[in-house]
Order: structure tokens, then sequence, then C-alpha cells
């Protein structure tokens, strides 16, 4: 009987390790096997967005960590376009950002993503039109109370001014036919109140047929730069692919489409003082700048931001007064409220064909006819497909084999463990002879474990109380309470020894009196000393596997709304459940184990303390490779699933629109 036990165990340990062996030597799984070792072991180093690892609390110490590891890496790649932008992007401050831009130059001054990289920069609240939203409202809408808009603010320096327009033109050179970079520069020139140069440059980007953002070379930067940072650790795939994709800033769009409002402002006071061409050729452009950035923006929101500046060129055409009831754009999301803002869309629409007819533009009329419809159909469409996004369930069925894999990971590297350290103990006198515990030791243990729930169940809340997560003010506060039992213990067996109370080198007997009391007190101090350090230790480590599980957790509901209406599907579900329990989960396994032994002990009457150490050295390996095999099968899921995203998350950088269409199964109006 023992020798086919030890023969069924030898092949599955055998089983176990051929299959961590494939995990780890294939190039498909080891990357997925390292990074989740890592995240077990060291969760500092993995990372899973450009300015967070899943560990950092401390926003500025973790900003300031991760861009120094990020700079080291990059210094291997001085030559790498992608990686070295990201490296400059990844400056908390605009300004640090916009410096390190600018000293790429000597190497990639002829690459237009770098300029356009700058302009992004600088129209984060650097280059702002905002200052001139009272001129503007007062031509769009003049009935609209103006002290809404008190208070904006002041207009930029001329120092970014000069490089923000520098950026632009150096941009439009080495990329003429994009109307990005025309377009972003008229939005700079009218923040610097250069009106007519920035019209001129409207006028030029109406003639541009392409339009690209270049945000690719930030995403390629971000994957390249963390694999480079990670090193042989890897890295979270496409779950930190997808976070750091969701990261990328497009605030240009605002800017330009702030700088396209005064560009029909001016179209307004062309056509209001009799100059009807120059007022048709502004609002003409625009509408084409809106139909370039429709088709080919990659973003949804860059295709919805052009079919915004088509239909704003429709706006109080030949100069005429706005209707009573203007449209803002803010309606409620009932549906009287939406059908007053169909109203006045349609409304809109019908006077600005009149207009055209009326001043001999019928081809305009018709071109814009067919644009305007072509917008409203890539609205609905992208109502519609807007839920199929790549960051919705795929993603959050992706972080939900990760989790399971984590859990799995940490499970099996408890139950090593406690395999490992019952070897020696069972070689002991004690286990050996079926002894149970002295009850010196058991008073120590249970007192040990009283002290030290006590301790956690009065300062941490309420929530987390049953859960005995271990951290910040609970941790000291137990760690002192260890700290001074065990210091106790030292003291009294000190002074017990200058009153010649302890004989260190007799053997151990029953003894009367103070003597006979003092002794086993003493030792029960030492055990709880012990206990409360060994079970401190176990729920700190415990808490420190889970906070890869619950950071990972996190970063699927930021990406993808757990929460969303509808409700969550299985998988979010199952994030939901799992992320309050993370750290008990992490230690699953080898409680449960322990708990069934301890039931088996009792049950045949062996002591607890035997019980428990016979049975770990016989069980918790066993279990451990069962659970390799587990862990196997969940690895190979991830890898499938994260295929599946990483696809996904590509064919959204290349277009969006395209892609959610897909699909849906629906056609993309092109």
């Amino acid at each position: 009987m023992n020798t086919a036990l030890a023969h069924w165990r030898l092949r599955l340990g055998g089983l176990a390790l051929g299959v961590l062996l494939v995990l780890v030597c294939a190039p498909a799984t080891r990357k997925f096997v390292t990074a989740q070792a890592a995240a077990i072991f060291f969760p500092d180093r993995i990372e899973v967005g450009l300015r967070g690892d899943l560990s950092a609390n401390d926003q500025a110490a973790r900003n300031a960590r991760n861009d120094a590891r990020l700079r080291a890496a990059a210094a291997r790649r001085p030559n790498d376009f992608p990686v070295q932008l990201t490296c400059a992007l990844n400056a908390g401050d605009v300004r640090e950002q916009a410096a390190r831009l600018h000293a790429l130059a000597p190497r990639f001054g002829d690459n237009p993503s770098l300029w356009v990289a700058v302009l992004r920069v600088y129209s984060r609240g650097t280059i702002s039109l905002q200052y001139r939203t009272n001129e503007v409202m007062a031509v769009l809408e003049p009935g609209r109370p103006r002290e809404k808009y008190l208070g904006v603010p002041k207009a930029p320096t001329p120092d970014d001014l000069a490089a923000f327009d520098n950026a632009a033109a150096r941009g439009e050179r080495l990329d003429p036919n994009n109307a990005l970079f025309p377009l972003l520069r008229a939005a700079g020139l009218f923040a610097a109140r250069r009106d007519d140069a920035a019209l001129a440059a409207l006028r030029r980007a109406g003639q541009k047929t392409t339009w690209n953002d270049y945000t690719t070379d930030e995403a390629t930067g971000h994957w390249r730069l963390t694999e480079l940072a990670n090193g042989a650790w890897g890295t979270t795939g496409a779950l930190g692919r997808s976070a750091q994709a969701a990261a990328i800033l497009l605030p240009h769009y605002a800017l330009l489409r702030n700088g396209a409002r005064l560009g029909v402002v001016h179209a307004i006071r062309a056509e209001q003082a009799g100059r009807t061409a120059e007022g048709l050729e502004l609002r003409r452009a625009l509408a084409r700048c809106g139909r370039t950035l429709r088709k080919s923006s990659g973003f949804l929101v860059g295709t919805f931001v052009g079919a915004a500046l088509t239909q704003m060129t429709t706006v109080r055409p030949g100069g005429v007064p706005p209707p009573n009831d203007p449209f803002d754009g803010a309606g409620g999301g009932d549906s009287a409220s939406q059908a007053r803002v169909q109203a006045a869309v349609e409304r809109a629409r019908g006077a600005y064909f009149a207009y055209l007819k009326r001043i001999g533009a019928p081809d305009e009329a018709r071109w814009m006819r067919a644009e305007l419809d072509a917008d409203e159909q890539t609205r609905r469409v992208g109502a519609r497909v807007i839920h199929q996004s790549s960051f919705g369930a795929p993603l959050q069925k992706l972080a939900g084999w990760w989790v399971l894999g984590l859990l799995a990971l940490g499970n099996i590297v408890w139950l090593v463990v406690l395999g490992g350290l019952t070897v020696p103990l069972a070689r002991t006198r004690l286990v050996r002879a079926g002894l149970a515990l002295p009850v010196w030791a058991r008073k120590g243990v249970w007192g040990g474990l009283v002290a030290l729930v006590l301790a956690v169940a009065l300062n941490l809340p309420a929530e987390a109380r049953a859960l005995f997560l271990i951290g910040g003010e609970t941790f000291a506060l137990a760690a002192g309470l260890c700290w001074g039992t065990s210091a106790l213990a030292i003291r009294l067996l000190r002074r017990a020894r200058r009153r010649g109370h302890e004989d260190t080198t007799a053997t151990i007997r029953p003894a009367a009196g103070h003597d006979g009391k003092l002794r086993p007190a003493l030792r029960a101090l030492g055990v709880a000393a012990l206990t409360i350090a060994g079970t401190l230790l176990l729920s700190f480590a415990a808490h420190e596997q889970a906070r890869a599980t619950s950071s990972l957790i996190a970063l699927a509901d930021t990406l993808s709304g757990i929460s969303s209406e509808g409700g969550p599907n299985r998988w979010a579900q199952l994030l939901i459940t799992v992320l309050p329990v993370a750290a008990p989960l992490t230690l699953a396994a080898p409680l449960l184990l322990v708990v069934a032994l301890g039931i088996a002990s009792r049950v045949v009457r062996v002591p607890l303390t035997a019980g428990l150490v016979r049975g770990l050295k016989g069980t918790a390996l066993p279990a451990a490779c069962v659970l390799v095999l587990v862990y196997g099968g969940l690895v190979l899921a991830t890898v499938r699933q994260d295929a599946l995203v990483d696809e996904g998350l590509r064919q959204t950088l290349a277009h969006e629109g395209r892609y959610l269409a897909g699909r849906a199964g629906v056609r993309w109006p092109e």
C-alpha cells in the first residue's frame, strides 16, 4: 500500500514538474509565468501602466521610482524613437515633458510624430482658447447669459505660443498633407490673437486630405519601454498594454474644436459685413477638416469631433440672428429632450441648405447634405457599437484569468512552504512519539492568537476585521504587542536567573512553589511571542501577495467599467467577489488543508500537533502538484484570451470605429 502510494506521488510530482518546465520554457507561456511569479514575490517589479506599478500607494514616490526605472531602460535604446518619446512623456509635469521632447529634436527632429507630441503636451492647458470664450459666445449665442463664462484662464505666454507655433510649422513641413498641423496651428494663432494668420492656416487645413495623430508611436513606445524596464520579469501582456493605450491623452481635440468655433465666428462676421464668399470659404474649409478627421481618425472620439466640426459650420448662415431656442449641444436623456435637440439640428441644417442655394452654391449644398447624413450615421453607429470595445467584457475575462492564475500560484507557493517546513518537524521526538504539546505551549499559542486578534479587531475597520488583513497602523500595533511580549519574557527570565530560580543546564522537571509556576509562564510567554510574530508575518506576506491581485482587479474596473449599465457579466462578478477577500484566498488551499487535517486528527484521536505535521508532510506537496496542473490550464486560457485582447487593441489603435463596427456586424460609414 505504501509502495503504491509512493509511486503515485512520484508520478504526480513528475507530471507537475514536467508541466512547470514546459510553462517556463515555452515562449508563449514563459512571459506570463515569470510575470505572475514576480507579482507573487516582488509586486513592485510588475508594471501595469506607464506611471504606476501594482503596489505603490504614494503617488509622488511611485512616479519618481517608476520614472527612474524607465529612464534607465530608455538609455539602452538611444536611437529607438518610440521608446525615447514615451520616456519623455513619462515626466509628470507638462513643462518637463515639453523640455524632454525638445531635447529629442537633434536626433528625431525630422519625425513629424515628435512635433505632434509637442503640440499635444502644450494643449494640456498651456495653450488654451478659454480666455476668448465670451467673445465666441457673444457671436454664436448672443442670448446666453454671460456670467457663466467669467473667470476663464489667462492668455498663454508669448514663449509658449512661439514654441507651439514652431512645432506646428515644423510638423506641417514634414507632413504637408496632414490636416492636423495647420488646424492646430490655427488654434495657436487664435490664442496669440493673430487671427488673420489663423484664418490662412484654416484655409490650408481645408485642402489637406489626411489626418494622423501619430498616437501609435506612443503606444508602441509604452509597450517596448515596459518590456525593457521589467526585463526577465515579464509584463502583464495585454492588460498592461490596454492600460497604457487607455492612458494616451488627446487634449488637442478640445483645442482644435475651440479654434474651429473662432473660425465660424469670423465666417459670421464676414457674412454680416457683406463678404459672403469669404464666409463661405471659411465654412467650407472647416467642413472639409471635419470630414477628413471623421474619416481618418483612428479614435472614436476623433470621429465624433470631426462630425461636430462639420455640424458647427451650419451655425448662423449668412450671419442671421440665432433662433429663439438655440441648440447648445446639451440636452436631457429623456425622449422629449432628445426630440427637441433633433428638431433644432434639423432646423439648423435646413436653414444652411437654404442659405447655400440662395447665394448660388447648390453643389456645396449637395456636398453638405451628404456629409451631414454621413455624420449622423456615424454617430448612430458609434453609439451602437461603443459597448463592443475591447476594454469591456474581453478585458474583464482576461483579468479574471489573471486573478485565478495568481491565486493558484500563491496557493502553490504556500503549500510547498508548508510541505518543506513539516519535513524537519516530523523528525522531532514529540511528533514521532505522537505526543501532544505541553500545557504551557498550548496556552502560549492560544494566548498569542487571542492577543493578536484583539489588537487587530480594535484597530481595523469593521468591514475588514473578518478578513484579518494586516497593514498600516494595525501592523505597527501588532508588531508592538509582539515586541512587548518578547521583551517582558526576556526580562522575567533574566530576573529569575539573577535570583537563582533558573538553571539553564538542568533538565526540565516539575517544580513546586514560585519556581514551578514561573518557568511554565515564561515559556508560555515565549510561545505567545513566537505565535504573534509568525501569524503577523504570515498575514503580512498574504497581504503583500494580494496587492497584485487587487491592483489587477482595480485596473480592469477602471478600463472596462465593471459596474456599468446592464449589470456585470460573470467575469466582472468574479472580480467583484474576489477583490475584498484577495488576501485570504491566497491562503485558501493551505488553510482548508489544515482545517481538514485538524478535523481528521480529532476524529481518529491523534494529538493535533502530530496529526497536522504528519498530514501536511504527506499531503501538502501532492496538493501543490495538483494545483500546478490546474495552474497550467489557467495559463493556457490566459494566453489565448491575451491574444484576443491584444489583437483587438491593435485594431482599435488602427481604427477604432471600423473594428467595433466589425465586431457588432454593422457597416462603418465612410
